[in-house]
C-alpha cells in the first residue's frame, strides 16, 4: 500500500555523506543527502548494498528497537518492476538469513510513485540492514531511496 503522508513520528534517511566502514552507513534526511542507490545484475539481484550500520541506531538514547517501515524512491532508470530485498543481520549471516526466507522483498514499478509502507517486525537497535534489487527481466538497472524507520522503548 502506498500514501503520501505519515503520522507516526518517522525519521528518514539517507546515504550517509561520511560512511564508515560497516558501523556508519546511514545519515538523517536533510539538503545534500544522497538516496542510496542500488543496481541491479543481469536479469538477477545485484550486489548486496548496506543501508543501515551497527552504530545508525538508536538514534533516540535508551531506544531498544527500530523498525524499518517506509521506502520513497527517488529515481530509477527503468518502467519494468523491481524487485527489492531487505534484511536485517550481520554480512557473514546474509546467506543463512536468505536460506530461511528471513527477509523482507517488496515490488516496485516507477509509474506509481509514492511512499511504499512495510510491515516489518521489530528489530534490536544497533542491527546492520542491507538491500539489493533486480529488474525483471533487464541487466544493470538503477533504483535509489531513501527510508523511514522509527523507534521503540521495548
Amino acid at each position: 500500500m502506498r500514501n503520501l503522508f505519515n503520522v507516526n513520528n518517522n525519521k528518514w534517511y539517507g546515504l550517509a555523506a561520511v560512511p564508515a566502514a560497516q558501523t556508519h552507513r546511514a545519515d538523517r534526511l536533510k539538503n545534500e543527502i544522497a538516496p542510496f542507490p542500488l543496481l541491479t545484475g543481469s536479469k538477477v539481484f545485484g550486489d548486496w548494498v548496506q543501508i543501515l550500520g551497527s552504530t545508525d541506531t538508536p538514534l533516540v538514547q535508551g531506544r531498544l528497537l527500530f523498525d524499518l517501515n517506509q521506502i520513497l524512491v527517488t529515481v530509477t532508470d527503468s518502467t519494468s518492476p523491481f524487485i527489492i530485498q531487505i534484511i536485517a543481520c550481520a554480512e557473514a549471516d546474509i546467506t543463512a538469513k536468505l536460506s530461511a526466507e528471513s527477509f523482507d522483498e517488496f515490488v516496485y514499478i516507477s509509474t506509481e510513485g509514492g511512499i511504499i509502507n512495510l510491515k516489518r517486525p521489530k528489530i534490536l537497535s544497533g542491527t546492520k540492514v542491507w538491500a539489493r534489487a533486480c529488474c525483471i527481466n533487464q541487466s544493470a538497472k538503477n533504483i535509489s531511496f531513501y527510508f523511514g524507520l522509527q523507534e521503540f522503548d521495548i
